[in-house]
């Protein structure tokens, strides 16, 4: 928490911060052994470190000393947890590719030796998302649709691309995707298009899901309907983490992960503020 504007409070010492050195006193004050007459104190006939300073067997040190102390080992502890993170992160890393027509994404994920993520798959919610994993995945949208549940079970299996000269009433580059996911990764793509899968080496090989039964005929799909503009086509923001990975205590975070207006400790972590994301 951010202290208020004006005169604010002295920062307080650490809760395992001690002023009591163990030590007994009368007329004649501290022995000096056990801290200066600015570091400790004579009360109620025992020693007493200050404030600014901490018992440390016996003796007054001060408290920002120990915590940068502290803060090391803590950090210490912190990296070797970011490398461990970091290693998951790269063995759980997730590529899209496109298959054949006719293909699911488990043929298309088990041929690279790799597992569809159902997770990723029904992930792409609009035609931002739709766009960017065709992009990933060596292809190219022209124009996007939604789909709503009415046009045929192929379309259930969003996100597709048209990869014939015609999908029905669909071009070659339409791509369509689904607003509320309802994809499977065995399921089969309508007549004409290929799915866009997404294909991890962590991900366990799904169950097949029941088989749509024969003879549904699909219905036209409606008019494709390009997106605003003639941007490119955008990409997914990477994933924001606030957390820096560093600790922090009443001494605040450290100058190397951010200034005040970047960095905040709370809960004794640093995280960085709106705006702004943790990068190594």
């Amino acid at each position: 928490p951010q202290p208020p504007f004006g005169n604010s409070p002295s920062p307080k010492p650490p809760s395992t911060c001690k002023a009591d050195t163990g030590g007994t006193c009368s007329w004649m004050g501290c022995a000096t052994s056990r801290g200066t007459k600015t570091q400790i104190q004579c009360t109620t006939k025992k020693c007493l470190c200050m404030a600014g300073y901490c018992s440390v067997n016996g003796v007054c040190k001060k408290a920002a000393e120990l915590l940068e102390v502290e803060e090391d080992a803590t950090a210490e502890v912190a990296v070797k947890e970011g490398a461990a993170v970091a290693l998951d992160d790269k063995a759980s890393v997730t590529n899209w590719y496109m298959g054949s027509v006719g293909e699911s994404c488990v043929t298309v994920c088990n041929t690279k030796h790799l597992s569809c993520s159902s997770s990723e798959l029904q992930s792409v919610r609009d035609w931002q998302q739709v766009w960017s994993a065709a992009s990933s995945a060596g292809a190219s949208c022209t124009m996007s649709w939604a789909n709503d549940g009415k046009h045929g079970q192929g379309f259930d299996n969003s996100p597709l691309v048209c990869n014939a000269g015609k999908c029905g009433s669909d071009s070659k580059g339409t791509c369509t995707y689904d607003t509320s996911p309802r994809s499977t990764c065995d399921g089969a793509p309508a007549a004409g298009f290929s799915r866009l899968c997404p294909c991890s080496s962590s991900s366990s090989s799904p169950s097949p899901s029941p088989k749509p039964p024969s003879g549904n005929s699909q219905s036209p799909s409606p008019s494709p309907q390009p997106p605003f503009g003639n941007s490119p086509s955008p990409k997914p923001p990477s994933t924001c983490k606030a957390d820096t990975g560093g600790t922090c205590s009443w001494m605040g975070c450290a100058t190397s992960r951010g200034t005040k207006t970047q960095i905040q400790c709370t809960t004794k972590k640093c995280l960085c503020m709106a705006g702004y994301c943790s990068v190594n």
